[in-house]
């Protein structure tokens, strides 16, 4: 359920935006001192970045979906 997203993104943290035909955006994994750069369709452990916007970024895990804004 949300509380299981919820705990799954408080770690995440976006970085920025890298703005272009695909663009891609930089999260950080705080828990995993990892940083991503990820494209649209990508996943994050079992997040699935579904798309990318000017400030924020949109993920979908199960068919719930939560913002990353920076």
């Amino acid at each position: 359920g949300v509380p299981a997203l919820k705990e799954s993104v408080k770690d995440l943290s976006l970085l920025g935006i890298i703005s272009g035909k695909n663009p891609q955006a930089i999260i950080e994994d705080k828990k995993e001192g990892k940083t991503h750069i990820v494209n649209k369709g990508d996943a994050i452990g079992f997040l699935q970045v579904e798309e990318i916007m000017e400030s924020k970024v949109i993920l979908n895990y199960r068919g719930e979906r939560v913002d990353l804004v920076l």
